[in-house]
């Protein structure tokens, strides 16, 4: 439960309540203590409205001093809030939420603002770290958390409550700050996210019933949709919302960026390039979207501008202090920008300058993981295998759900014959991405190279289901040969030749199980298409000599045989049959 609430300096000293910390909690008692140290010694009360806790919440509350008043939930934000408020008796409120915690900075300077008599609220910007973010580190919302008590300054609607319609209607000045709040909600994996990800859409759409107009609530709708993976709503949503007149042209930009951020999930490159360019009009200070345009042109085969993008949004970044104008922020991360922009060098073929890109961006941002995926992919390149490990292996370390730098660590791991080592990260990718096929293809090979056949059979057949290819039957026809499934190796042979595949080993295979069953003429015309393909196996020209010999030709079995020796020197077969054909022929 914590330490014992100490009274703040005001009530300490019998004076006024100057501050008053309102919240609302249900189920807290895990974030509660975080929230509540944090503002010791700067508020002067707590209250809280608990709206039907299971768990320890309001004892814990009460531990550190607050006032706890309960009230029903009625499916209403606003309504809750506004209980919070109705009881407090400083002269000014603010208002967190449980996982939510002023930091250091904001704790020493927050009740400084108070004296101002010209304002009516502050906006504090609510920062909270991605655990999944491409270009981000951390969303910033930037909202009047501290405002005057007055009766006319109340919240309004069900979910993302707002309290600026009433300030606004009173005529009252807010201001901006750089005070910041620690957001731990986008952060950490909740388990019950998911419900309250469903709460918040039903909540909007209740809202927008009422409201059916109004672009904020169309606006976080879309964030909604977008959240649950129903992109194609969430992009009817952003549009309804730019569509509104009275959207706030930087709120616009936002709405902007959030309908380019579905259509690359959609895969609508165009659509994404439009919507950028739109947000980067109506905000020209507005860096994501230049990023997300990068990222747009990359998919479409143009580094070259995706690079020039990619050195706007850097330039907008470095440039870019903690703001307040958006209805959302995002805190960059050029760590991936710099990588993505390493990656179209790459692909023009520049690769001393992607590895000096990748290098500066390990320097400058060593906590980002897709520099050192750039970097190993440099090293993987020059055939620096081990090297290249590292990197994908550090990459790893820094962001273990980086689907990609699974995929990229695996390859590594193949590439110098580590099967074994292989496995576990293409588990991890494909666990994301089940549907690909070149992380099912190497598991396929790897199941295939460590013994595991009978895995293997069914995973090179997940392979087909995916990408019907060559490779696949060629797999699939040497597992049917080890247990003897002579029919399914022809089968899967002919399937292979079908696709249009050209590997040398689909008709070695084919000829060696026409061997198996003594069609003689077949095999060989399989065997040497197979040496034509590739003149230098000595396996090929074994057989040849073997089928010349039971087909009773021993010229043509003695310059198989020659051939292998010239191959293979100490091939025992070989080194046996040739002096004895060589006598025969002598002989005869």
């Amino acid at each position: 439960m914590g330490r014992r609430y100490r009274k703040p300096p005001g009530e300490a000293n019998g004076g006024e309540v100057v501050l008053s910390l309102c919240l609302i909690a249900r189920n807290e008692a895990k974030n509660l203590p975080r929230c509540l140290e944090s503002v010791r010694g700067v508020v002067d009360e707590i209250v809280l409205v608990d709206t039907g806790s299971t768990d320890d919440t309001v004892a814990v509350a009460e531990g550190h001093g607050a006032r706890v008043f309960h009230l029903p939930w009625a499916d209403d934000f606003a309504a809750a809030r506004n209980e919070a408020v109705r009881h407090a008796r400083g002269r000014w409120i603010l208002a967190l939420d449980a996982d939510e915690a002023l930091t250091p900075e904001a704790r020493r300077a927050l009740r400084g603002l108070l004296a101002d008599e010209r304002f009516m609220a502050f906006l504090l910007n609510i920062r909270s770290p991605l655990k999944d973010a491409r270009g981000q580190a951390a969303v910033i919302n930037a909202w009047p958390r501290l405002f005057r008590n007055r009766p006319d300054i109340r919240y309004e609607g069900r979910v993302h409550e707002q309290i600026s319609p009433s300030i606004a209607r009173a005529g009252g000045m807010v201001a901006a700050t750089d005070l910041v709040i620690d957001h731990l909600g986008y952060h950490q994996d909740f388990t019950d996210q998911g419900t309250k990800r469903d709460r918040n859409l039903e909540l909007l759409r209740q809202q927008l019933a009422e409201r059916p107009d109004d672009p904020m609530v169309l606006f976080h709708l879309g964030e909604a949709l977008g959240l649950a993976g129903r992109l194609e709503e969430a992009a009817d949503a952003y549009r309804r919302a730019v569509a509104r007149p009275d959207m706030p042209a930087q709120n616009a930009a936002v709405a902007y960026r959030g309908l380019a951020n579905c259509l690359l999930r959609l895969a609508d490159y165009e659509g994404v390039l439009r919507a950028c360019r739109e947000a980067g009009r109506l905000d020209e200070g507005y860096a994501l979207p230049r990023l997300l345009a990068a990222m747009a042109l990359c998919r479409l085969s143009r580094p070259a501008d995706a690079i020039a993008e990619i050195d706007a949004y850097l330039g907008l970044s470095e440039g870019a202090r903690l703001g307040a104008r958006r209805v959302l922020e995002h805190e960059s991360s050029p760590g991936f920008a710099l990588a993505l922009k390493g990656d179209c060098l790459l692909t023009l073929g520049r690769r001393e300058e992607a590895e000096a890109v990748f290098r500066v961006a390990v320097r400058r941002h060593p906590d980002a993981p897709e520099p050192y995926l750039g970097l190993g992919r440099t090293h993987a390149l020059r055939g620096e295998f081990a090297e290249a490990v590292g990197a994908f292996e550090r990459a790893q370390g820094l962001f273990r759900d980086l689907p990609r730098g699974h995929l990229a660590l695996a390859e590594a791991y193949a590439a110098q014959k580590e099967w074994a080592k292989a496995l576990p990260p293409l588990e991890a990718f494909l666990a994301v991405e089940p549907r690909e096929p070149r992380g099912l293809s190497l598991r396929a090979e790897a199941l295939m190279h460590t013994g595991r056949h009978r895995e293997a059979e069914a995973a090179f057949r997940e392979v087909l289901a995916v990408d019907a290819s060559a490779e696949a039957h060629l797999a699939l026809a040497v597992l049917a040969d080890t247990r003897g499934a002579g029919d399914e190796v022809l089968e899967h042979c002919r399937a292979a030749l079908d696709l249009g595949g050209e590997d040398a080993r689909i008709f070695f295979v084919q000829g060696v199980q026409r061997m198996a069953r003594r069609e003689w003429a077949a095999a060989e015309a399989s065997l040497l298409e197979a040496l034509r393909r590739s003149p230098e196996t000595p396996e090929v020209w074994e057989r040849l000599g073997v089928i010349a010999l039971n087909t009773d030709r021993p010229a043509q079995a003695l310059a198989c045989f020659q051939g292998l020796l010239a191959l293979a020197p100490d091939h025992p077969l070989a080194r046996r049959a040739v002096p004895l054909l060589q006598g025969a022929a002598a002989a005869a």
